[in-house]
């Protein structure tokens, strides 16, 4: 090593920079009450604005951390929200990360109808199918899940709101949610094939989210 090294490079205590002490930040309560707001998304063009989607959670706290903990501008469920069907326990215990952000939720087969879970997301407008806007994104929740009569699984219902954000001016893309998947490599029924039929028909339409096979998987539609 050089016997006088370069004077630039040894610090000047002098002139170091002190730390500057932060002021203490207060602890705020968790919000264990779902958001009952209208729901803050950009609506300027060219506005940046996130959502983030998972299904057939149960018993996985961490989840609720990934969804939730960057305050994206929605969350969306698509189904299974837990299994033992006790719907306050699981959103104000191992969903606690979510509660009060803007969150909305599209019905799964284990979800006992939808009992109880449907009054924890407020944006849902007590309804499984339903739109909401995230800037020029129409967002749109589909009944794939368990049911009784026709209002699940069933095309038809869901066709009018597609229609309409379709002939929207102010909407640019459709994103579509269901809890059963239109296609799969897996063996869970899926859902039935005419949604894919009425999903052509839109050409805004340019993401299905679902669940339903606890997998990963993506895929493009060649036709």
């Amino acid at each position: 090593p050089p016997t006088n090294p370069p004077t630039n490079t040894i610090p000047n205590e002098a002139e170091e920079e002190k730390p500057v002490e932060q002021p203490t930040k207060k602890e705020e309560p968790p919000n264990f009450i779902p958001t009952n707001s209208e729901m803050t998304a950009p609506n300027v063009a060219g506005t940046a604005g996130t959502f983030t989607v998972v299904g057939d959670i149960d018993e996985t706290p961490a989840t609720a951390t990934n969804m939730c903990g960057d305050n994206p501008s929605l969350a969306i469920f698509v189904g299974d929200f837990a299994y033992h069907n006790d719907a306050q326990k699981w959103w104000t215990g191992l969903m606690k990360a979510c509660n009060g952000k803007n969150a909305i939720g599209s019905l799964g087969n284990h979800d006992n109808g939808g009992k109880g879970f449907i009054d924890l997301w407020p944006l849902n407008g007590g309804k499984w199918e339903f739109i909401k806007k995230l800037g020029n994104v129409a967002i749109i929740a589909v009944n794939t899940g368990a049911c009784s009569d026709a209002s699940c699984n069933n095309p038809s219902t869901v066709e009018p709101l597609l229609a309409q954000a379709q002939e929207d001016p102010s909407v640019k893309f459709i994103v579509c949610h269901h809890h059963k998947t239109i296609f799969t490599t897996g063996v869970t029924p899926d859902a039935v094939p005419a949604y894919h039929t009425m999903y052509k028909k839109y050409p805004k339409i340019k993401m299905v989210f679902g669940g339903h096979n606890h997998y990963y998987a993506r895929y493009k539609i060649l036709d």
